[in-house]
Parts: C-alpha cells; structure tokens; sequence
C-alpha cells in the first residue's frame, strides 16, 4: 500500500521545500545573509550567488564531514536553482522566461532522488 500523499499550498512551494531540503540550513543563512548587504544590482547579486556557490562544497567536505561527492554536486547545484528561481537573481529574470526556472526546479526535485538509488539484487531465500 503506498503512502498518502498530502499537499500543502501551490504545488510551486512544495517544490521550493524540497529543494531547499537538499541545501544545508548554514549555507542558505549564509547566502541570505549576504543578499541582505549587497546592493540590489545584478552584478552584486551574481557575486553573492557565485560566492556562495564555491563555498558551498567546502562547507560539505570540512564542516559537514561529507565525503560523498555526488551528494556535494547535487548540493551545490541545488543552490546554485535555488537562488535563481528564489533568491537574489529571480526579480532578473524576464516575464517571458519565468516558467524556464520553474520547469528547472521542478525536474532537479524529480531526478535527484532516482541519482540516490541503488540497484541492489535481492537474492531469493531458499530453503534446502
């Protein structure tokens, strides 16, 4: 029996939620709190989103101990979507483009778990 799914607001937040799931909670204080001083410009909110892109794997592997690096990737990408779709470069983008970034999120937030899968062979048991 599969679980019940239950929905909450726009199928849009739900999405946001998911991806910032895959974002450590640091890494966005840190991204947001540097938005918060930088001027409202594209190229000062390009920089923050740059900045805080590079300092995200190296945040994983020496602070958060993680030695996956398929996770790292698939982190720093998230960030990398999510401050385009949400953060400080989303009011750039044009009216006639703004379904480019939803399509984006809502495809990563699909595919990121089948990335986690793992095609174990279950052996059946037999009695002898």
């Amino acid at each position: 029996m599969s679980r019940q799914i239950k929905s909450s607001g726009t199928s849009l937040n739900n999405y946001a939620e998911a991806l910032r799931k895959l974002i450590p909670a640091e890494i966005l204080i840190f991204y947001f709190s540097l938005m918060s001083i930088a001027p409202e410009q594209f190229a000062a909110m390009v920089a923050v989103t740059i900045i805080a892109t590079i300092i995200t794997p190296f945040y994983l592997m020496k602070v958060s101990l993680v030695k996956s690096v398929k996770q790292i990737v698939l982190s720093t990408l998230s960030l990398l979507i999510y401050s385009i779709l949400f953060g400080s470069l989303a009011e750039f983008i044009p009216e006639t483009l703004d379904w480019i970034p939803t399509l984006a999120v809502m495809t990563w937030t699909f595919i990121v778990p089948f990335l986690f899968v793992t095609n174990k062979v279950i052996e059946p048991i037999t009695t002898e």
